[in-house]
């Protein structure tokens, strides 16, 4: 036993003898800081000096000012302070510090402005749809950033996307000064530049913003083309081709237009301007702006010819003048756009050819080029799931569109589609061969859809020779590239409008009616939603003889009465109508007449689910004069297939999913639109087809409105679901009509999966 503890206490020692320099170290660190601790405590007799503060900067007081120690207070971290008495003063609460309010806008706080204002002032013609006004505002409202027009005649009738200003002063001098106090009040601060231009007077817009963005703001400028007055002795800018003005400017001398208008007596009106602007500014016009000239090409009042458009000095202008007529704007609006176009195409020539010189230097070399050179490379599929398919076609038929159609013929706007890339690659096959070539056949063709670039297209087209009449066959690879994304303006919307439902109810809607009531009280009378309800009861001949002995939609309109007693001040009204082929047309005659032309209607159908979502979605996609909306409904399935043996569901919980239902896009018959829209297509609609007899489908209803210059918006609507109701398809109507009619009613039972097992189960199938 002692033999072992001797073995033990050599082997510990040795473990333990690194540890005792630490342990030593931390004894004698220990005794030291107990020997020094009262000599730091010892602050020389200086606790009556000193008054230490809770901040960095300990603040001392000194007693006696009179008194010149030795001790220094100068160090960094500490600040002297006199102290007048024994007692330190009380420290003083800093004030609650105001609120920073910041601006809803980023750019209204940093002071960013818009860039340029344009007035026309209509002085020549009447504001109308056939008006100079219409084709400067197609021409160059969609370049600047605010557009607007001023003239002294009121119209009849505003143009449509016109603002339109009007005074009724007719001297040219007082609405010169009326336009300018005007845009002083209302845009002065709002817009970095100001052009003012007559309505006879024409502006490429893309230069015109060009000129603008190459000038600094902050300086007082008053450019155009100058003319010098002697009387007056100044220079000012004439109105005919149009002038430019500077915010800064508008800012000096806006406040004095009211007393220039007043002092002036000359019959030039941008005489008196350029007179009012040297008087309280000392700024007269100039056509110098740093390096920017202002240029005008004059056309003597004649009409623009070819050999007008090849002169040095039109090419070069901001604005030319005077213009006769719209089909002048028009044509130079043409010119000055092809020139820009060919102005680009040369730009991404050139940097093609850079890219391509670059690439040996890169990693990959020219080999790694994707083509088109400068395009986003073609989408590479990780899975056979979203590989991008080919469709093949020909010039008269396209394959594969469709799962349900292999074939089907080519019309519309895929035909539009081919007949252009057939004819860009004979013409770009010309332009590489010494254009000895003519169009033969196509061959073969496919075209793809690619989200991250474009449509690609592959052609083989069998090509004639000039001059020996042979057919040659090339094969050629093309791409319709995806455009830069724009912001299209749209007339302003809210939530907050009035929807009038209008409800055909027939004899075979009678026992959806009461469902769609309960829904309707739900979703729009209890929670006081806008919304108004109008029923057209449509009968046929031989029950509308038998209404005052039977009438077969008496329940209905007990009931209508009975939901207008129980929910006071809800707007529910009923119409009848006879008629043996109801229709949308039928329907719209008896209803139309009953509402104002600002109304917004929206034809329904009784197996129609409500929600507030859907109904906000007419709301915002129903605009007059503008568009009109026609959704497609998801219609749920069957569910007598569908839920066999499940408990009884709310249709209106059911979720978009593909064993509850389909998007029909067969149905036409739900349609939001305004009244006006409807009175103008249905005017337009009888001039094309007088023999009206109203016998029409709900398809003709929606061709009605594409004679219309309105947008038909055509759209899958998740928020729209329709219950289990097999359509009556009346074969009096169009065949395509009562075809559609049939496959919707086909296809709206259940899905394939869904119909096999269903007869299966019936012991149908074995």
């Amino acid at each position: 036993m002692k033999f072992l503890i001797r073995g033990t206490i050599p082997c510990c020692f040795t473990r333990v003898r690194p540890i005792i320099p630490i342990a030593i170290g931390v004894c004698l660190g220990i005794t030291l800081s107990m020997l020094c601790s009262p000599l730091l405590d010892t602050n020389c007799g200086l606790d009556s000096f000193v008054h230490i503060g809770r901040s960095r900067k300990t603040t001392a007081y000194v007693a006696n000012p009179e008194e010149k120690s030795g001790f220094s207070y100068a160090q960094e971290d500490f600040e002297p302070v006199l102290m007048m008495q024994q007692k330190p003063p009380e420290k003083k609460v800093e004030k609650e510090k105001t609120r920073v309010v910041r601006t809803r806008y980023i750019s209204s706080e940093l002071g960013i402005k818009e860039k340029l204002f344009v007035a026309i002032v209509a002085t020549k013609q009447l504001v109308n749809d056939n008006s100079l006004s219409v084709a400067l505002n197609k021409t160059l409202a969609h370049y600047v950033s605010k557009l607007v027009f001023f003239t002294n005649i009121r119209p009849a009738t505003t143009p449509t996307a016109l603002t339109v200003v009007t005074f009724p002063d007719t001297q040219p001098v007082n609405q010169m000064f009326h336009t300018w106090k005007y845009i002083y009040d209302h845009f002065g601060n709002e817009y970095d530049w100001f052009l003012m231009m007559q309505d006879d007077t024409y502006v490429y817009g893309h230069r015109l913003m060009d000129f603008v963005n190459h000038m600094s703001i902050g300086r007082d400028a008053y450019l155009g083309i100058p003319q010098h007055d002697a009387d007056m002795d100044i220079t000012y800018c004439q109105s005919e081709p149009g002038f430019i003005m500077s915010r800064n400017l508008l800012l000096k001398f806006g406040s004095h237009l009211d007393e220039c208008m007043k002092q002036s007596w000359a019959n030039l009106a941008d005489l008196e301007l350029g007179h009012c602007i040297d008087a309280h500014t000392k700024v007269q016009c100039s056509e110098l702006y740093d390096d920017s000239v202002f240029k005008a090409f004059n056309l003597h009042h004649k009409k623009p010819s070819e050999e007008t458009l090849k002169e040095t000095s039109l090419n070069r202008a901001l604005s030319v003048y005077p213009v006769s007529d719209q089909q002048s704007v028009y044509y130079l609006h043409k010119h000055f756009s092809e020139q820009e176009l060919a102005k680009t195409y040369n730009q991404i020539s050139q940097l093609q050819v850079s890219i391509q010189n670059i690439s040996k230097y890169l990693p990959g070399g020219e080999e790694a080029l994707t083509w088109p050179i400068g395009y986003p490379p073609p989408y590479k599929a990780t899975t056979r799931f979203d590989l991008l398919v080919w469709e093949y076609f020909t010039e008269t038929n396209l394959f594969g569109s469709t799962e349900d159609e292999p074939k089907v013929p080519l019309v519309g706007a895929d035909k539009m589609d081919i007949d252009e890339i057939i004819s860009t690659a004979v013409e770009r096959f010309n332009e590489k061969y010494n254009n000895m070539y003519t169009y033969h056949s196509l061959i073969n063709g496919y075209r793809r859809y690619d989200p991250t670039r474009g449509m690609e297209y592959t052609l083989d087209i069998a090509l004639k020779r000039k001059s020996d009449k042979k057919v040659v066959h090339k094969r050629c690879q093309m791409l319709r590239p995806l455009s830069k994304v724009e912001i299209i303006p749209m007339p302003y919307v809210t939530e907050n409008t009035k929807i009038h439902i209008v409800l055909p109810i027939q004899m075979h809607d009678r026992e959806q009616f009461k469902a769609f009531m309960e829904r309707y009280a739900k979703v729009c009378l209890e929670p006081h939603d806008n919304t108004a309800l109008t029923t057209v009861f449509i009968y046929q001949p031989v029950e509308a003889k038998k209404m005052k002995e039977n009438d077969v939609f008496s329940s209905e309109k007990s009931l209508l009465s009975y939901y207008e007693k129980k929910y006071q001040g809800s707007q529910m009204q009923w119409v009848s109508i006879q008629t043996s082929v109801p229709s949308p047309f039928s329907v719209m005659e008896v209803a139309s007449p009953k509402f104002p032309e600002n109304t917004l209607l929206f034809l329904s159908t009784v197996d129609l689910i409500l929600s507030n979502e859907f109904l906000n979605r007419v709301r915002m996609n129903s605009i007059q004069g503008w568009q009109v909306f026609f959704p497609m409904p998801f219609s749920l399935y069957d569910p007598t297939i569908v839920h066999r043996g499940s408990t009884k569901t709310d249709s209106a919980k059911m979720e978009v999913v593909r064993d509850n239902g389909h998007f029909d896009t067969y149905m036409y018959e739900f349609a939001g639109f305004y009244n006006s829209d409807y009175m103008k297509a249905i005017k337009i609609w009888c001039e094309k087809y007088p023999k009206l007899d109203r016998m029409h489908s709900d398809t003709d209803f929606f061709n009605m409105f594409l004679n219309l210059d309105v947008h038909a918006f055509r759209a899958i609507e998740p928020s729209l679901k329709r219950v289990f109701n097999p359509r009556v398809c009346n074969p009096v109507l169009s065949e395509d009509y009562y075809k559609r009619c049939q496959q919707s009613n086909a296809e709206g039972m259940a899905s394939r999966g869904q119909l096999a097992r269903y007869l299966f189960d019936q012991g149908v199938l074995t």
